[in-house]
């Protein structure tokens, strides 16, 4: 980290902001981010969007009902009594009679940025006129941001890290100025369990309410990952919601913290045109032979890879290598 506000590390260099989450989107915001990922990102760099879905709201809870309670009346009392039900509400949820995951919940969204380099001037360049015009294509389309510090990052890191569905404040923002940040964040009562199917991760050092059953154990997070095999035919940014919460489908609905995050690297144009180029060629080739017959659907993809094929040639559009990833607590 250094006074730019760049994270360094031994191989790379970059940045994070975090983003206003979207209340709504229309095309028009879909169109600029599109641009923005066509035309203000660069080949090299790599791109990383990431939604937490965090019920760590204590802090929030007590600054809204704060000064309430320093009033110390009946008013306060009150206020106490709206303090304790809603970080229940935060911890366990809130019960109904339908049985919806009605968790209180705070959205928040990053975007990180980085180019596999050592440090050198250029490169330090290069990040800043990356970070200049992301943050004007974001002003542009009325996206608010804020620099990510190590006063705001490093109790983002510590929750992912260790991650405790308990405890609904954020982790310390403590800073050991001679000691590297991946020596910091994880706990030193930390201990991954890497089973079949998912991870658990204890941590004994946690200050959040609990028993005494709790204490001598530790608090076990049951951590599962999961990725999507294909992409759907049709989406719209505005349905992104209905992935972690639709109210007409309460069973598909997440019920604990998440974390979704979209890793992208652009594919130089004219690598993406070979490519496109000869997957067209194969497919068309297998479309008019005997193949077609007992694989459905050739003929549609050789289709699909001679529309990519066009706008490719009319720089239209770009090719991307990108990674979507869930992660539940």
């Amino acid at each position: 980290w250094d006074e730019k506000k760049f994270f360094i590390n031994e191989h790379s260099i970059g940045f994070g902001l975090e983003l206003t989450v979207f209340s709504g989107a229309d095309e028009k915001l879909v169109n600029s981010i599109s641009d923005l990922l066509r035309h203000r990102i660069d080949d090299e760099v790599d791109l990383q969007f990431i939604l937490w879905g965090s019920n760590q709201v204590g802090s929030i809870i007590d600054e809204a009902y704060k000064h309430q309670i320093a009033e110390n009346n009946i008013y306060s009392e009150l206020a106490k009594a709206s303090v304790q039900y809603y970080k229940k509400g935060a911890r366990e949820g809130f019960k109904n009679r339908l049985n919806l995951p009605t968790t209180l919940r705070e959205y928040r969204l990053f975007v990180f940025l980085s180019k596999n380099t050592p440090y050198t001037d250029k490169a330090v360049a290069d990040i800043e006129a990356a970070r200049s015009n992301l943050t004007v294509e974001l002003e542009s389309t009325g996206v608010g941001y804020l620099d990510l510090t190590l006063k705001t990052f490093l109790p983002l890191l510590r929750s992912w890290i260790n991650p405790d569905t308990k405890n609904i404040d954020l982790g310390s923002s403590k800073h050991e100025e001679h000691t590297t940040l991946n020596e910091q964040v994880v706990d030193k009562s930390f201990e991954l369990i890497n089973e079949p199917e998912r991870l658990v991760i204890e941590v004994n050092s946690g200050k959040n309410e609990r028993n005494e059953k709790d204490e001598k154990k530790g608090i076990h997070t049951k951590i599962t990952n999961l990725s999507i095999r294909s992409l759907p035919d049709e989406f719209a940014l505005w349905e992104s919601p209905d992935n972690f919460f639709n109210v007409f489908r309460s069973s598909q609905a997440i019920r604990c913290p998440f974390l979704i995050s979209m890793h992208m690297r652009l594919i130089p144009q004219a690598e993406a045109k070979s490519k496109a180029q000869s997957m067209y060629l194969s497919m068309d080739k297998k479309a008019k032979s005997a193949y077609a017959k007992y694989i459905s659907g050739t003929q549609e993809t050789a289709l699909e890879w001679k529309k990519m094929r066009d706008d490719l040639a009319s720089d239209t559009v770009r090719l991307a290598n990108v990674y979507f990833n869930l992660m539940l607590d």
